[in-house]
């Protein structure tokens, strides 16, 4: 396991590589694509201090009940590493995304939470795009690639977007993101 440190504006952003076996990322990405997908919209905020959100979007996902997490191969182990890695009181929700060609991200942040996103597309190309931009005063401050089984921890104030996958893309980039409730 090989983790690497990053800060914007002050707030930690915690990158965590080879965690997880292949194989086990295989299982799990044939057990996800068994899994029912919604289009679901969703509004969101740029600033953690805004009253009204400053957009809407869309995207594939597939939420996951809680009591039925232990379903998908990797999320035990995924759970450990972020209990290990941070201090969280609870586990708030989870979901796996979906992404596509010609989908429409928008930087944004979560409020009030830890956000793990865990990479689970088991190959990736870098010409594939789909990387996840970090902003500092809403300029791109650091863009990590979608590594497969790539995990990253970071404050959901942070303001960031997921990229999608480019046309050359011969499969969607799915992300497994789960929001941690701090003390």
């Amino acid at each position: 396991m090989k983790i690497t440190h990053y800060e914007i504006n002050k707030m930690p952003i915690k990158v965590i590589d080879e965690a997880f076996d292949h194989e086990l990322l295989l299982e799990n990405y044939r057990y996800i694509r068994k899994c029912p997908f919604y289009y679901f919209d969703y509004s969101y905020f740029d600033d953690p201090n805004a009253k009204e959100p400053v957009g809407n979007g869309t995207q594939w996902i597939h939420p996951i009940q809680l009591e039925d997490a232990h379903k998908y191969p990797i999320f035990e182990s995924y759970q450990n590493i972020i209990k290990k890695e941070t201090s969280f009181e609870s586990l708030e929700r989870s979901h796996i995304n979906c992404h596509f060609f010609g989908d429409i991200r928008n930087p944004h942040i979560d409020k009030g939470q830890i956000n793990g996103l865990l990479f689970l597309t088991p190959e990736w190309q870098p010409e594939w795009s789909g990387e996840i931009i970090f902003y500092e005063n809403k300029k791109a401050a650091l863009v990590l690639e979608p590594l497969p089984g790539r995990l990253i921890i970071f404050n959901g104030k942070t303001l960031h977007k997921g990229g999608v996958p480019s046309k050359s893309s011969t499969m969607p980039r799915y992300t497994l993101t789960t929001k941690f409730l701090t003390p």
